[in-house]
């Protein structure tokens, strides 16, 4: 699609500005979308037969601890909306074009983008598996222990991290497309369906597209 990289081009600030913007976007609608469904679905009590029973009584969600860390957890999910995603892509996106991610190409045809996003896909859940599993290790676990200060898991504990560990379960999601020397395109649609398996996976669903329609 040469409208995209026509934009590219005529984009004022630059690649580096535009990488920021898009990321931010992306970001926004992705994880915020993803809490809003998932929030509204347990409003409306969609979905709650495909999901793990809470029957410890620390896994109240209207207990007072959880009730402000909530509050404590949606600050930081803002905080790293509209800084620390924006300043981590800033700081990362002139190595990733030094490995070979364009953003002033030609967006790739379906069948490409198909193929590099189940790339992505596998890769990120083989990485974030054996993170994840590292950060149990008893000299790593005081990075991730706050994420499992979390008793009552709703769609706001999906980014209530250390510092450390929120840039350990960002990594995952980029690696594999920069190896793959993907379209920063194709690392954006792939961000979109991240961010819905993030929220959905801290909330202890089990859904495909077949219980969403059903």
């Amino acid at each position: 699609m040469c409208i995209w990289a026509d934009y590219v081009h005529s984009f004022q600030y630059g690649e580096r500005w535009l990488a920021v913007w898009v990321v931010f976007w992306v970001h926004l609608v992705g994880t915020w979308t993803s809490c809003g469904v998932f929030k509204l679905a347990e409003y409306m009590g969609f979905w709650q037969k495909y999901r793990l029973p809470r029957d410890r009584p620390d896994m109240d969600p209207n207990l007072p601890q959880n009730r402000k860390r909530d509050r404590w957890a949606i600050f930081e999910q803002v905080l790293g909306t509209v800084l620390f995603v924006p300043m981590f892509i800033y700081l990362v996106f002139p190595y990733m074009q030094l490995a070979g991610v364009e953003i002033a190409t030609e967006i790739p045809g379906i069948r490409k983008l198909s193929l590099d996003i189940v790339i992505m896909i596998l890769g990120c859940d083989t990485l974030f598996y054996w993170i994840h599993r590292g950060f149990h290790h008893p000299l790593l676990y005081r990075f991730h222990k706050k994420h499992h200060e979390y008793k009552a898991t709703n769609v706001w504990a999906s980014e209530y991290f250390d510092p450390l560990d929120l840039v350990a379960n960002i990594l995952p999601g980029v690696l594999p497309g920069v190896l793959i020397q993907t379209h920063f395109i194709t690392l954006m649609a792939f961000t979109l369906i991240r961010s819905w398996q993030s929220v959905n996976q801290i909330l202890s669903y089990h859904i495909t597209s077949y219980h969403i329609i059903s």
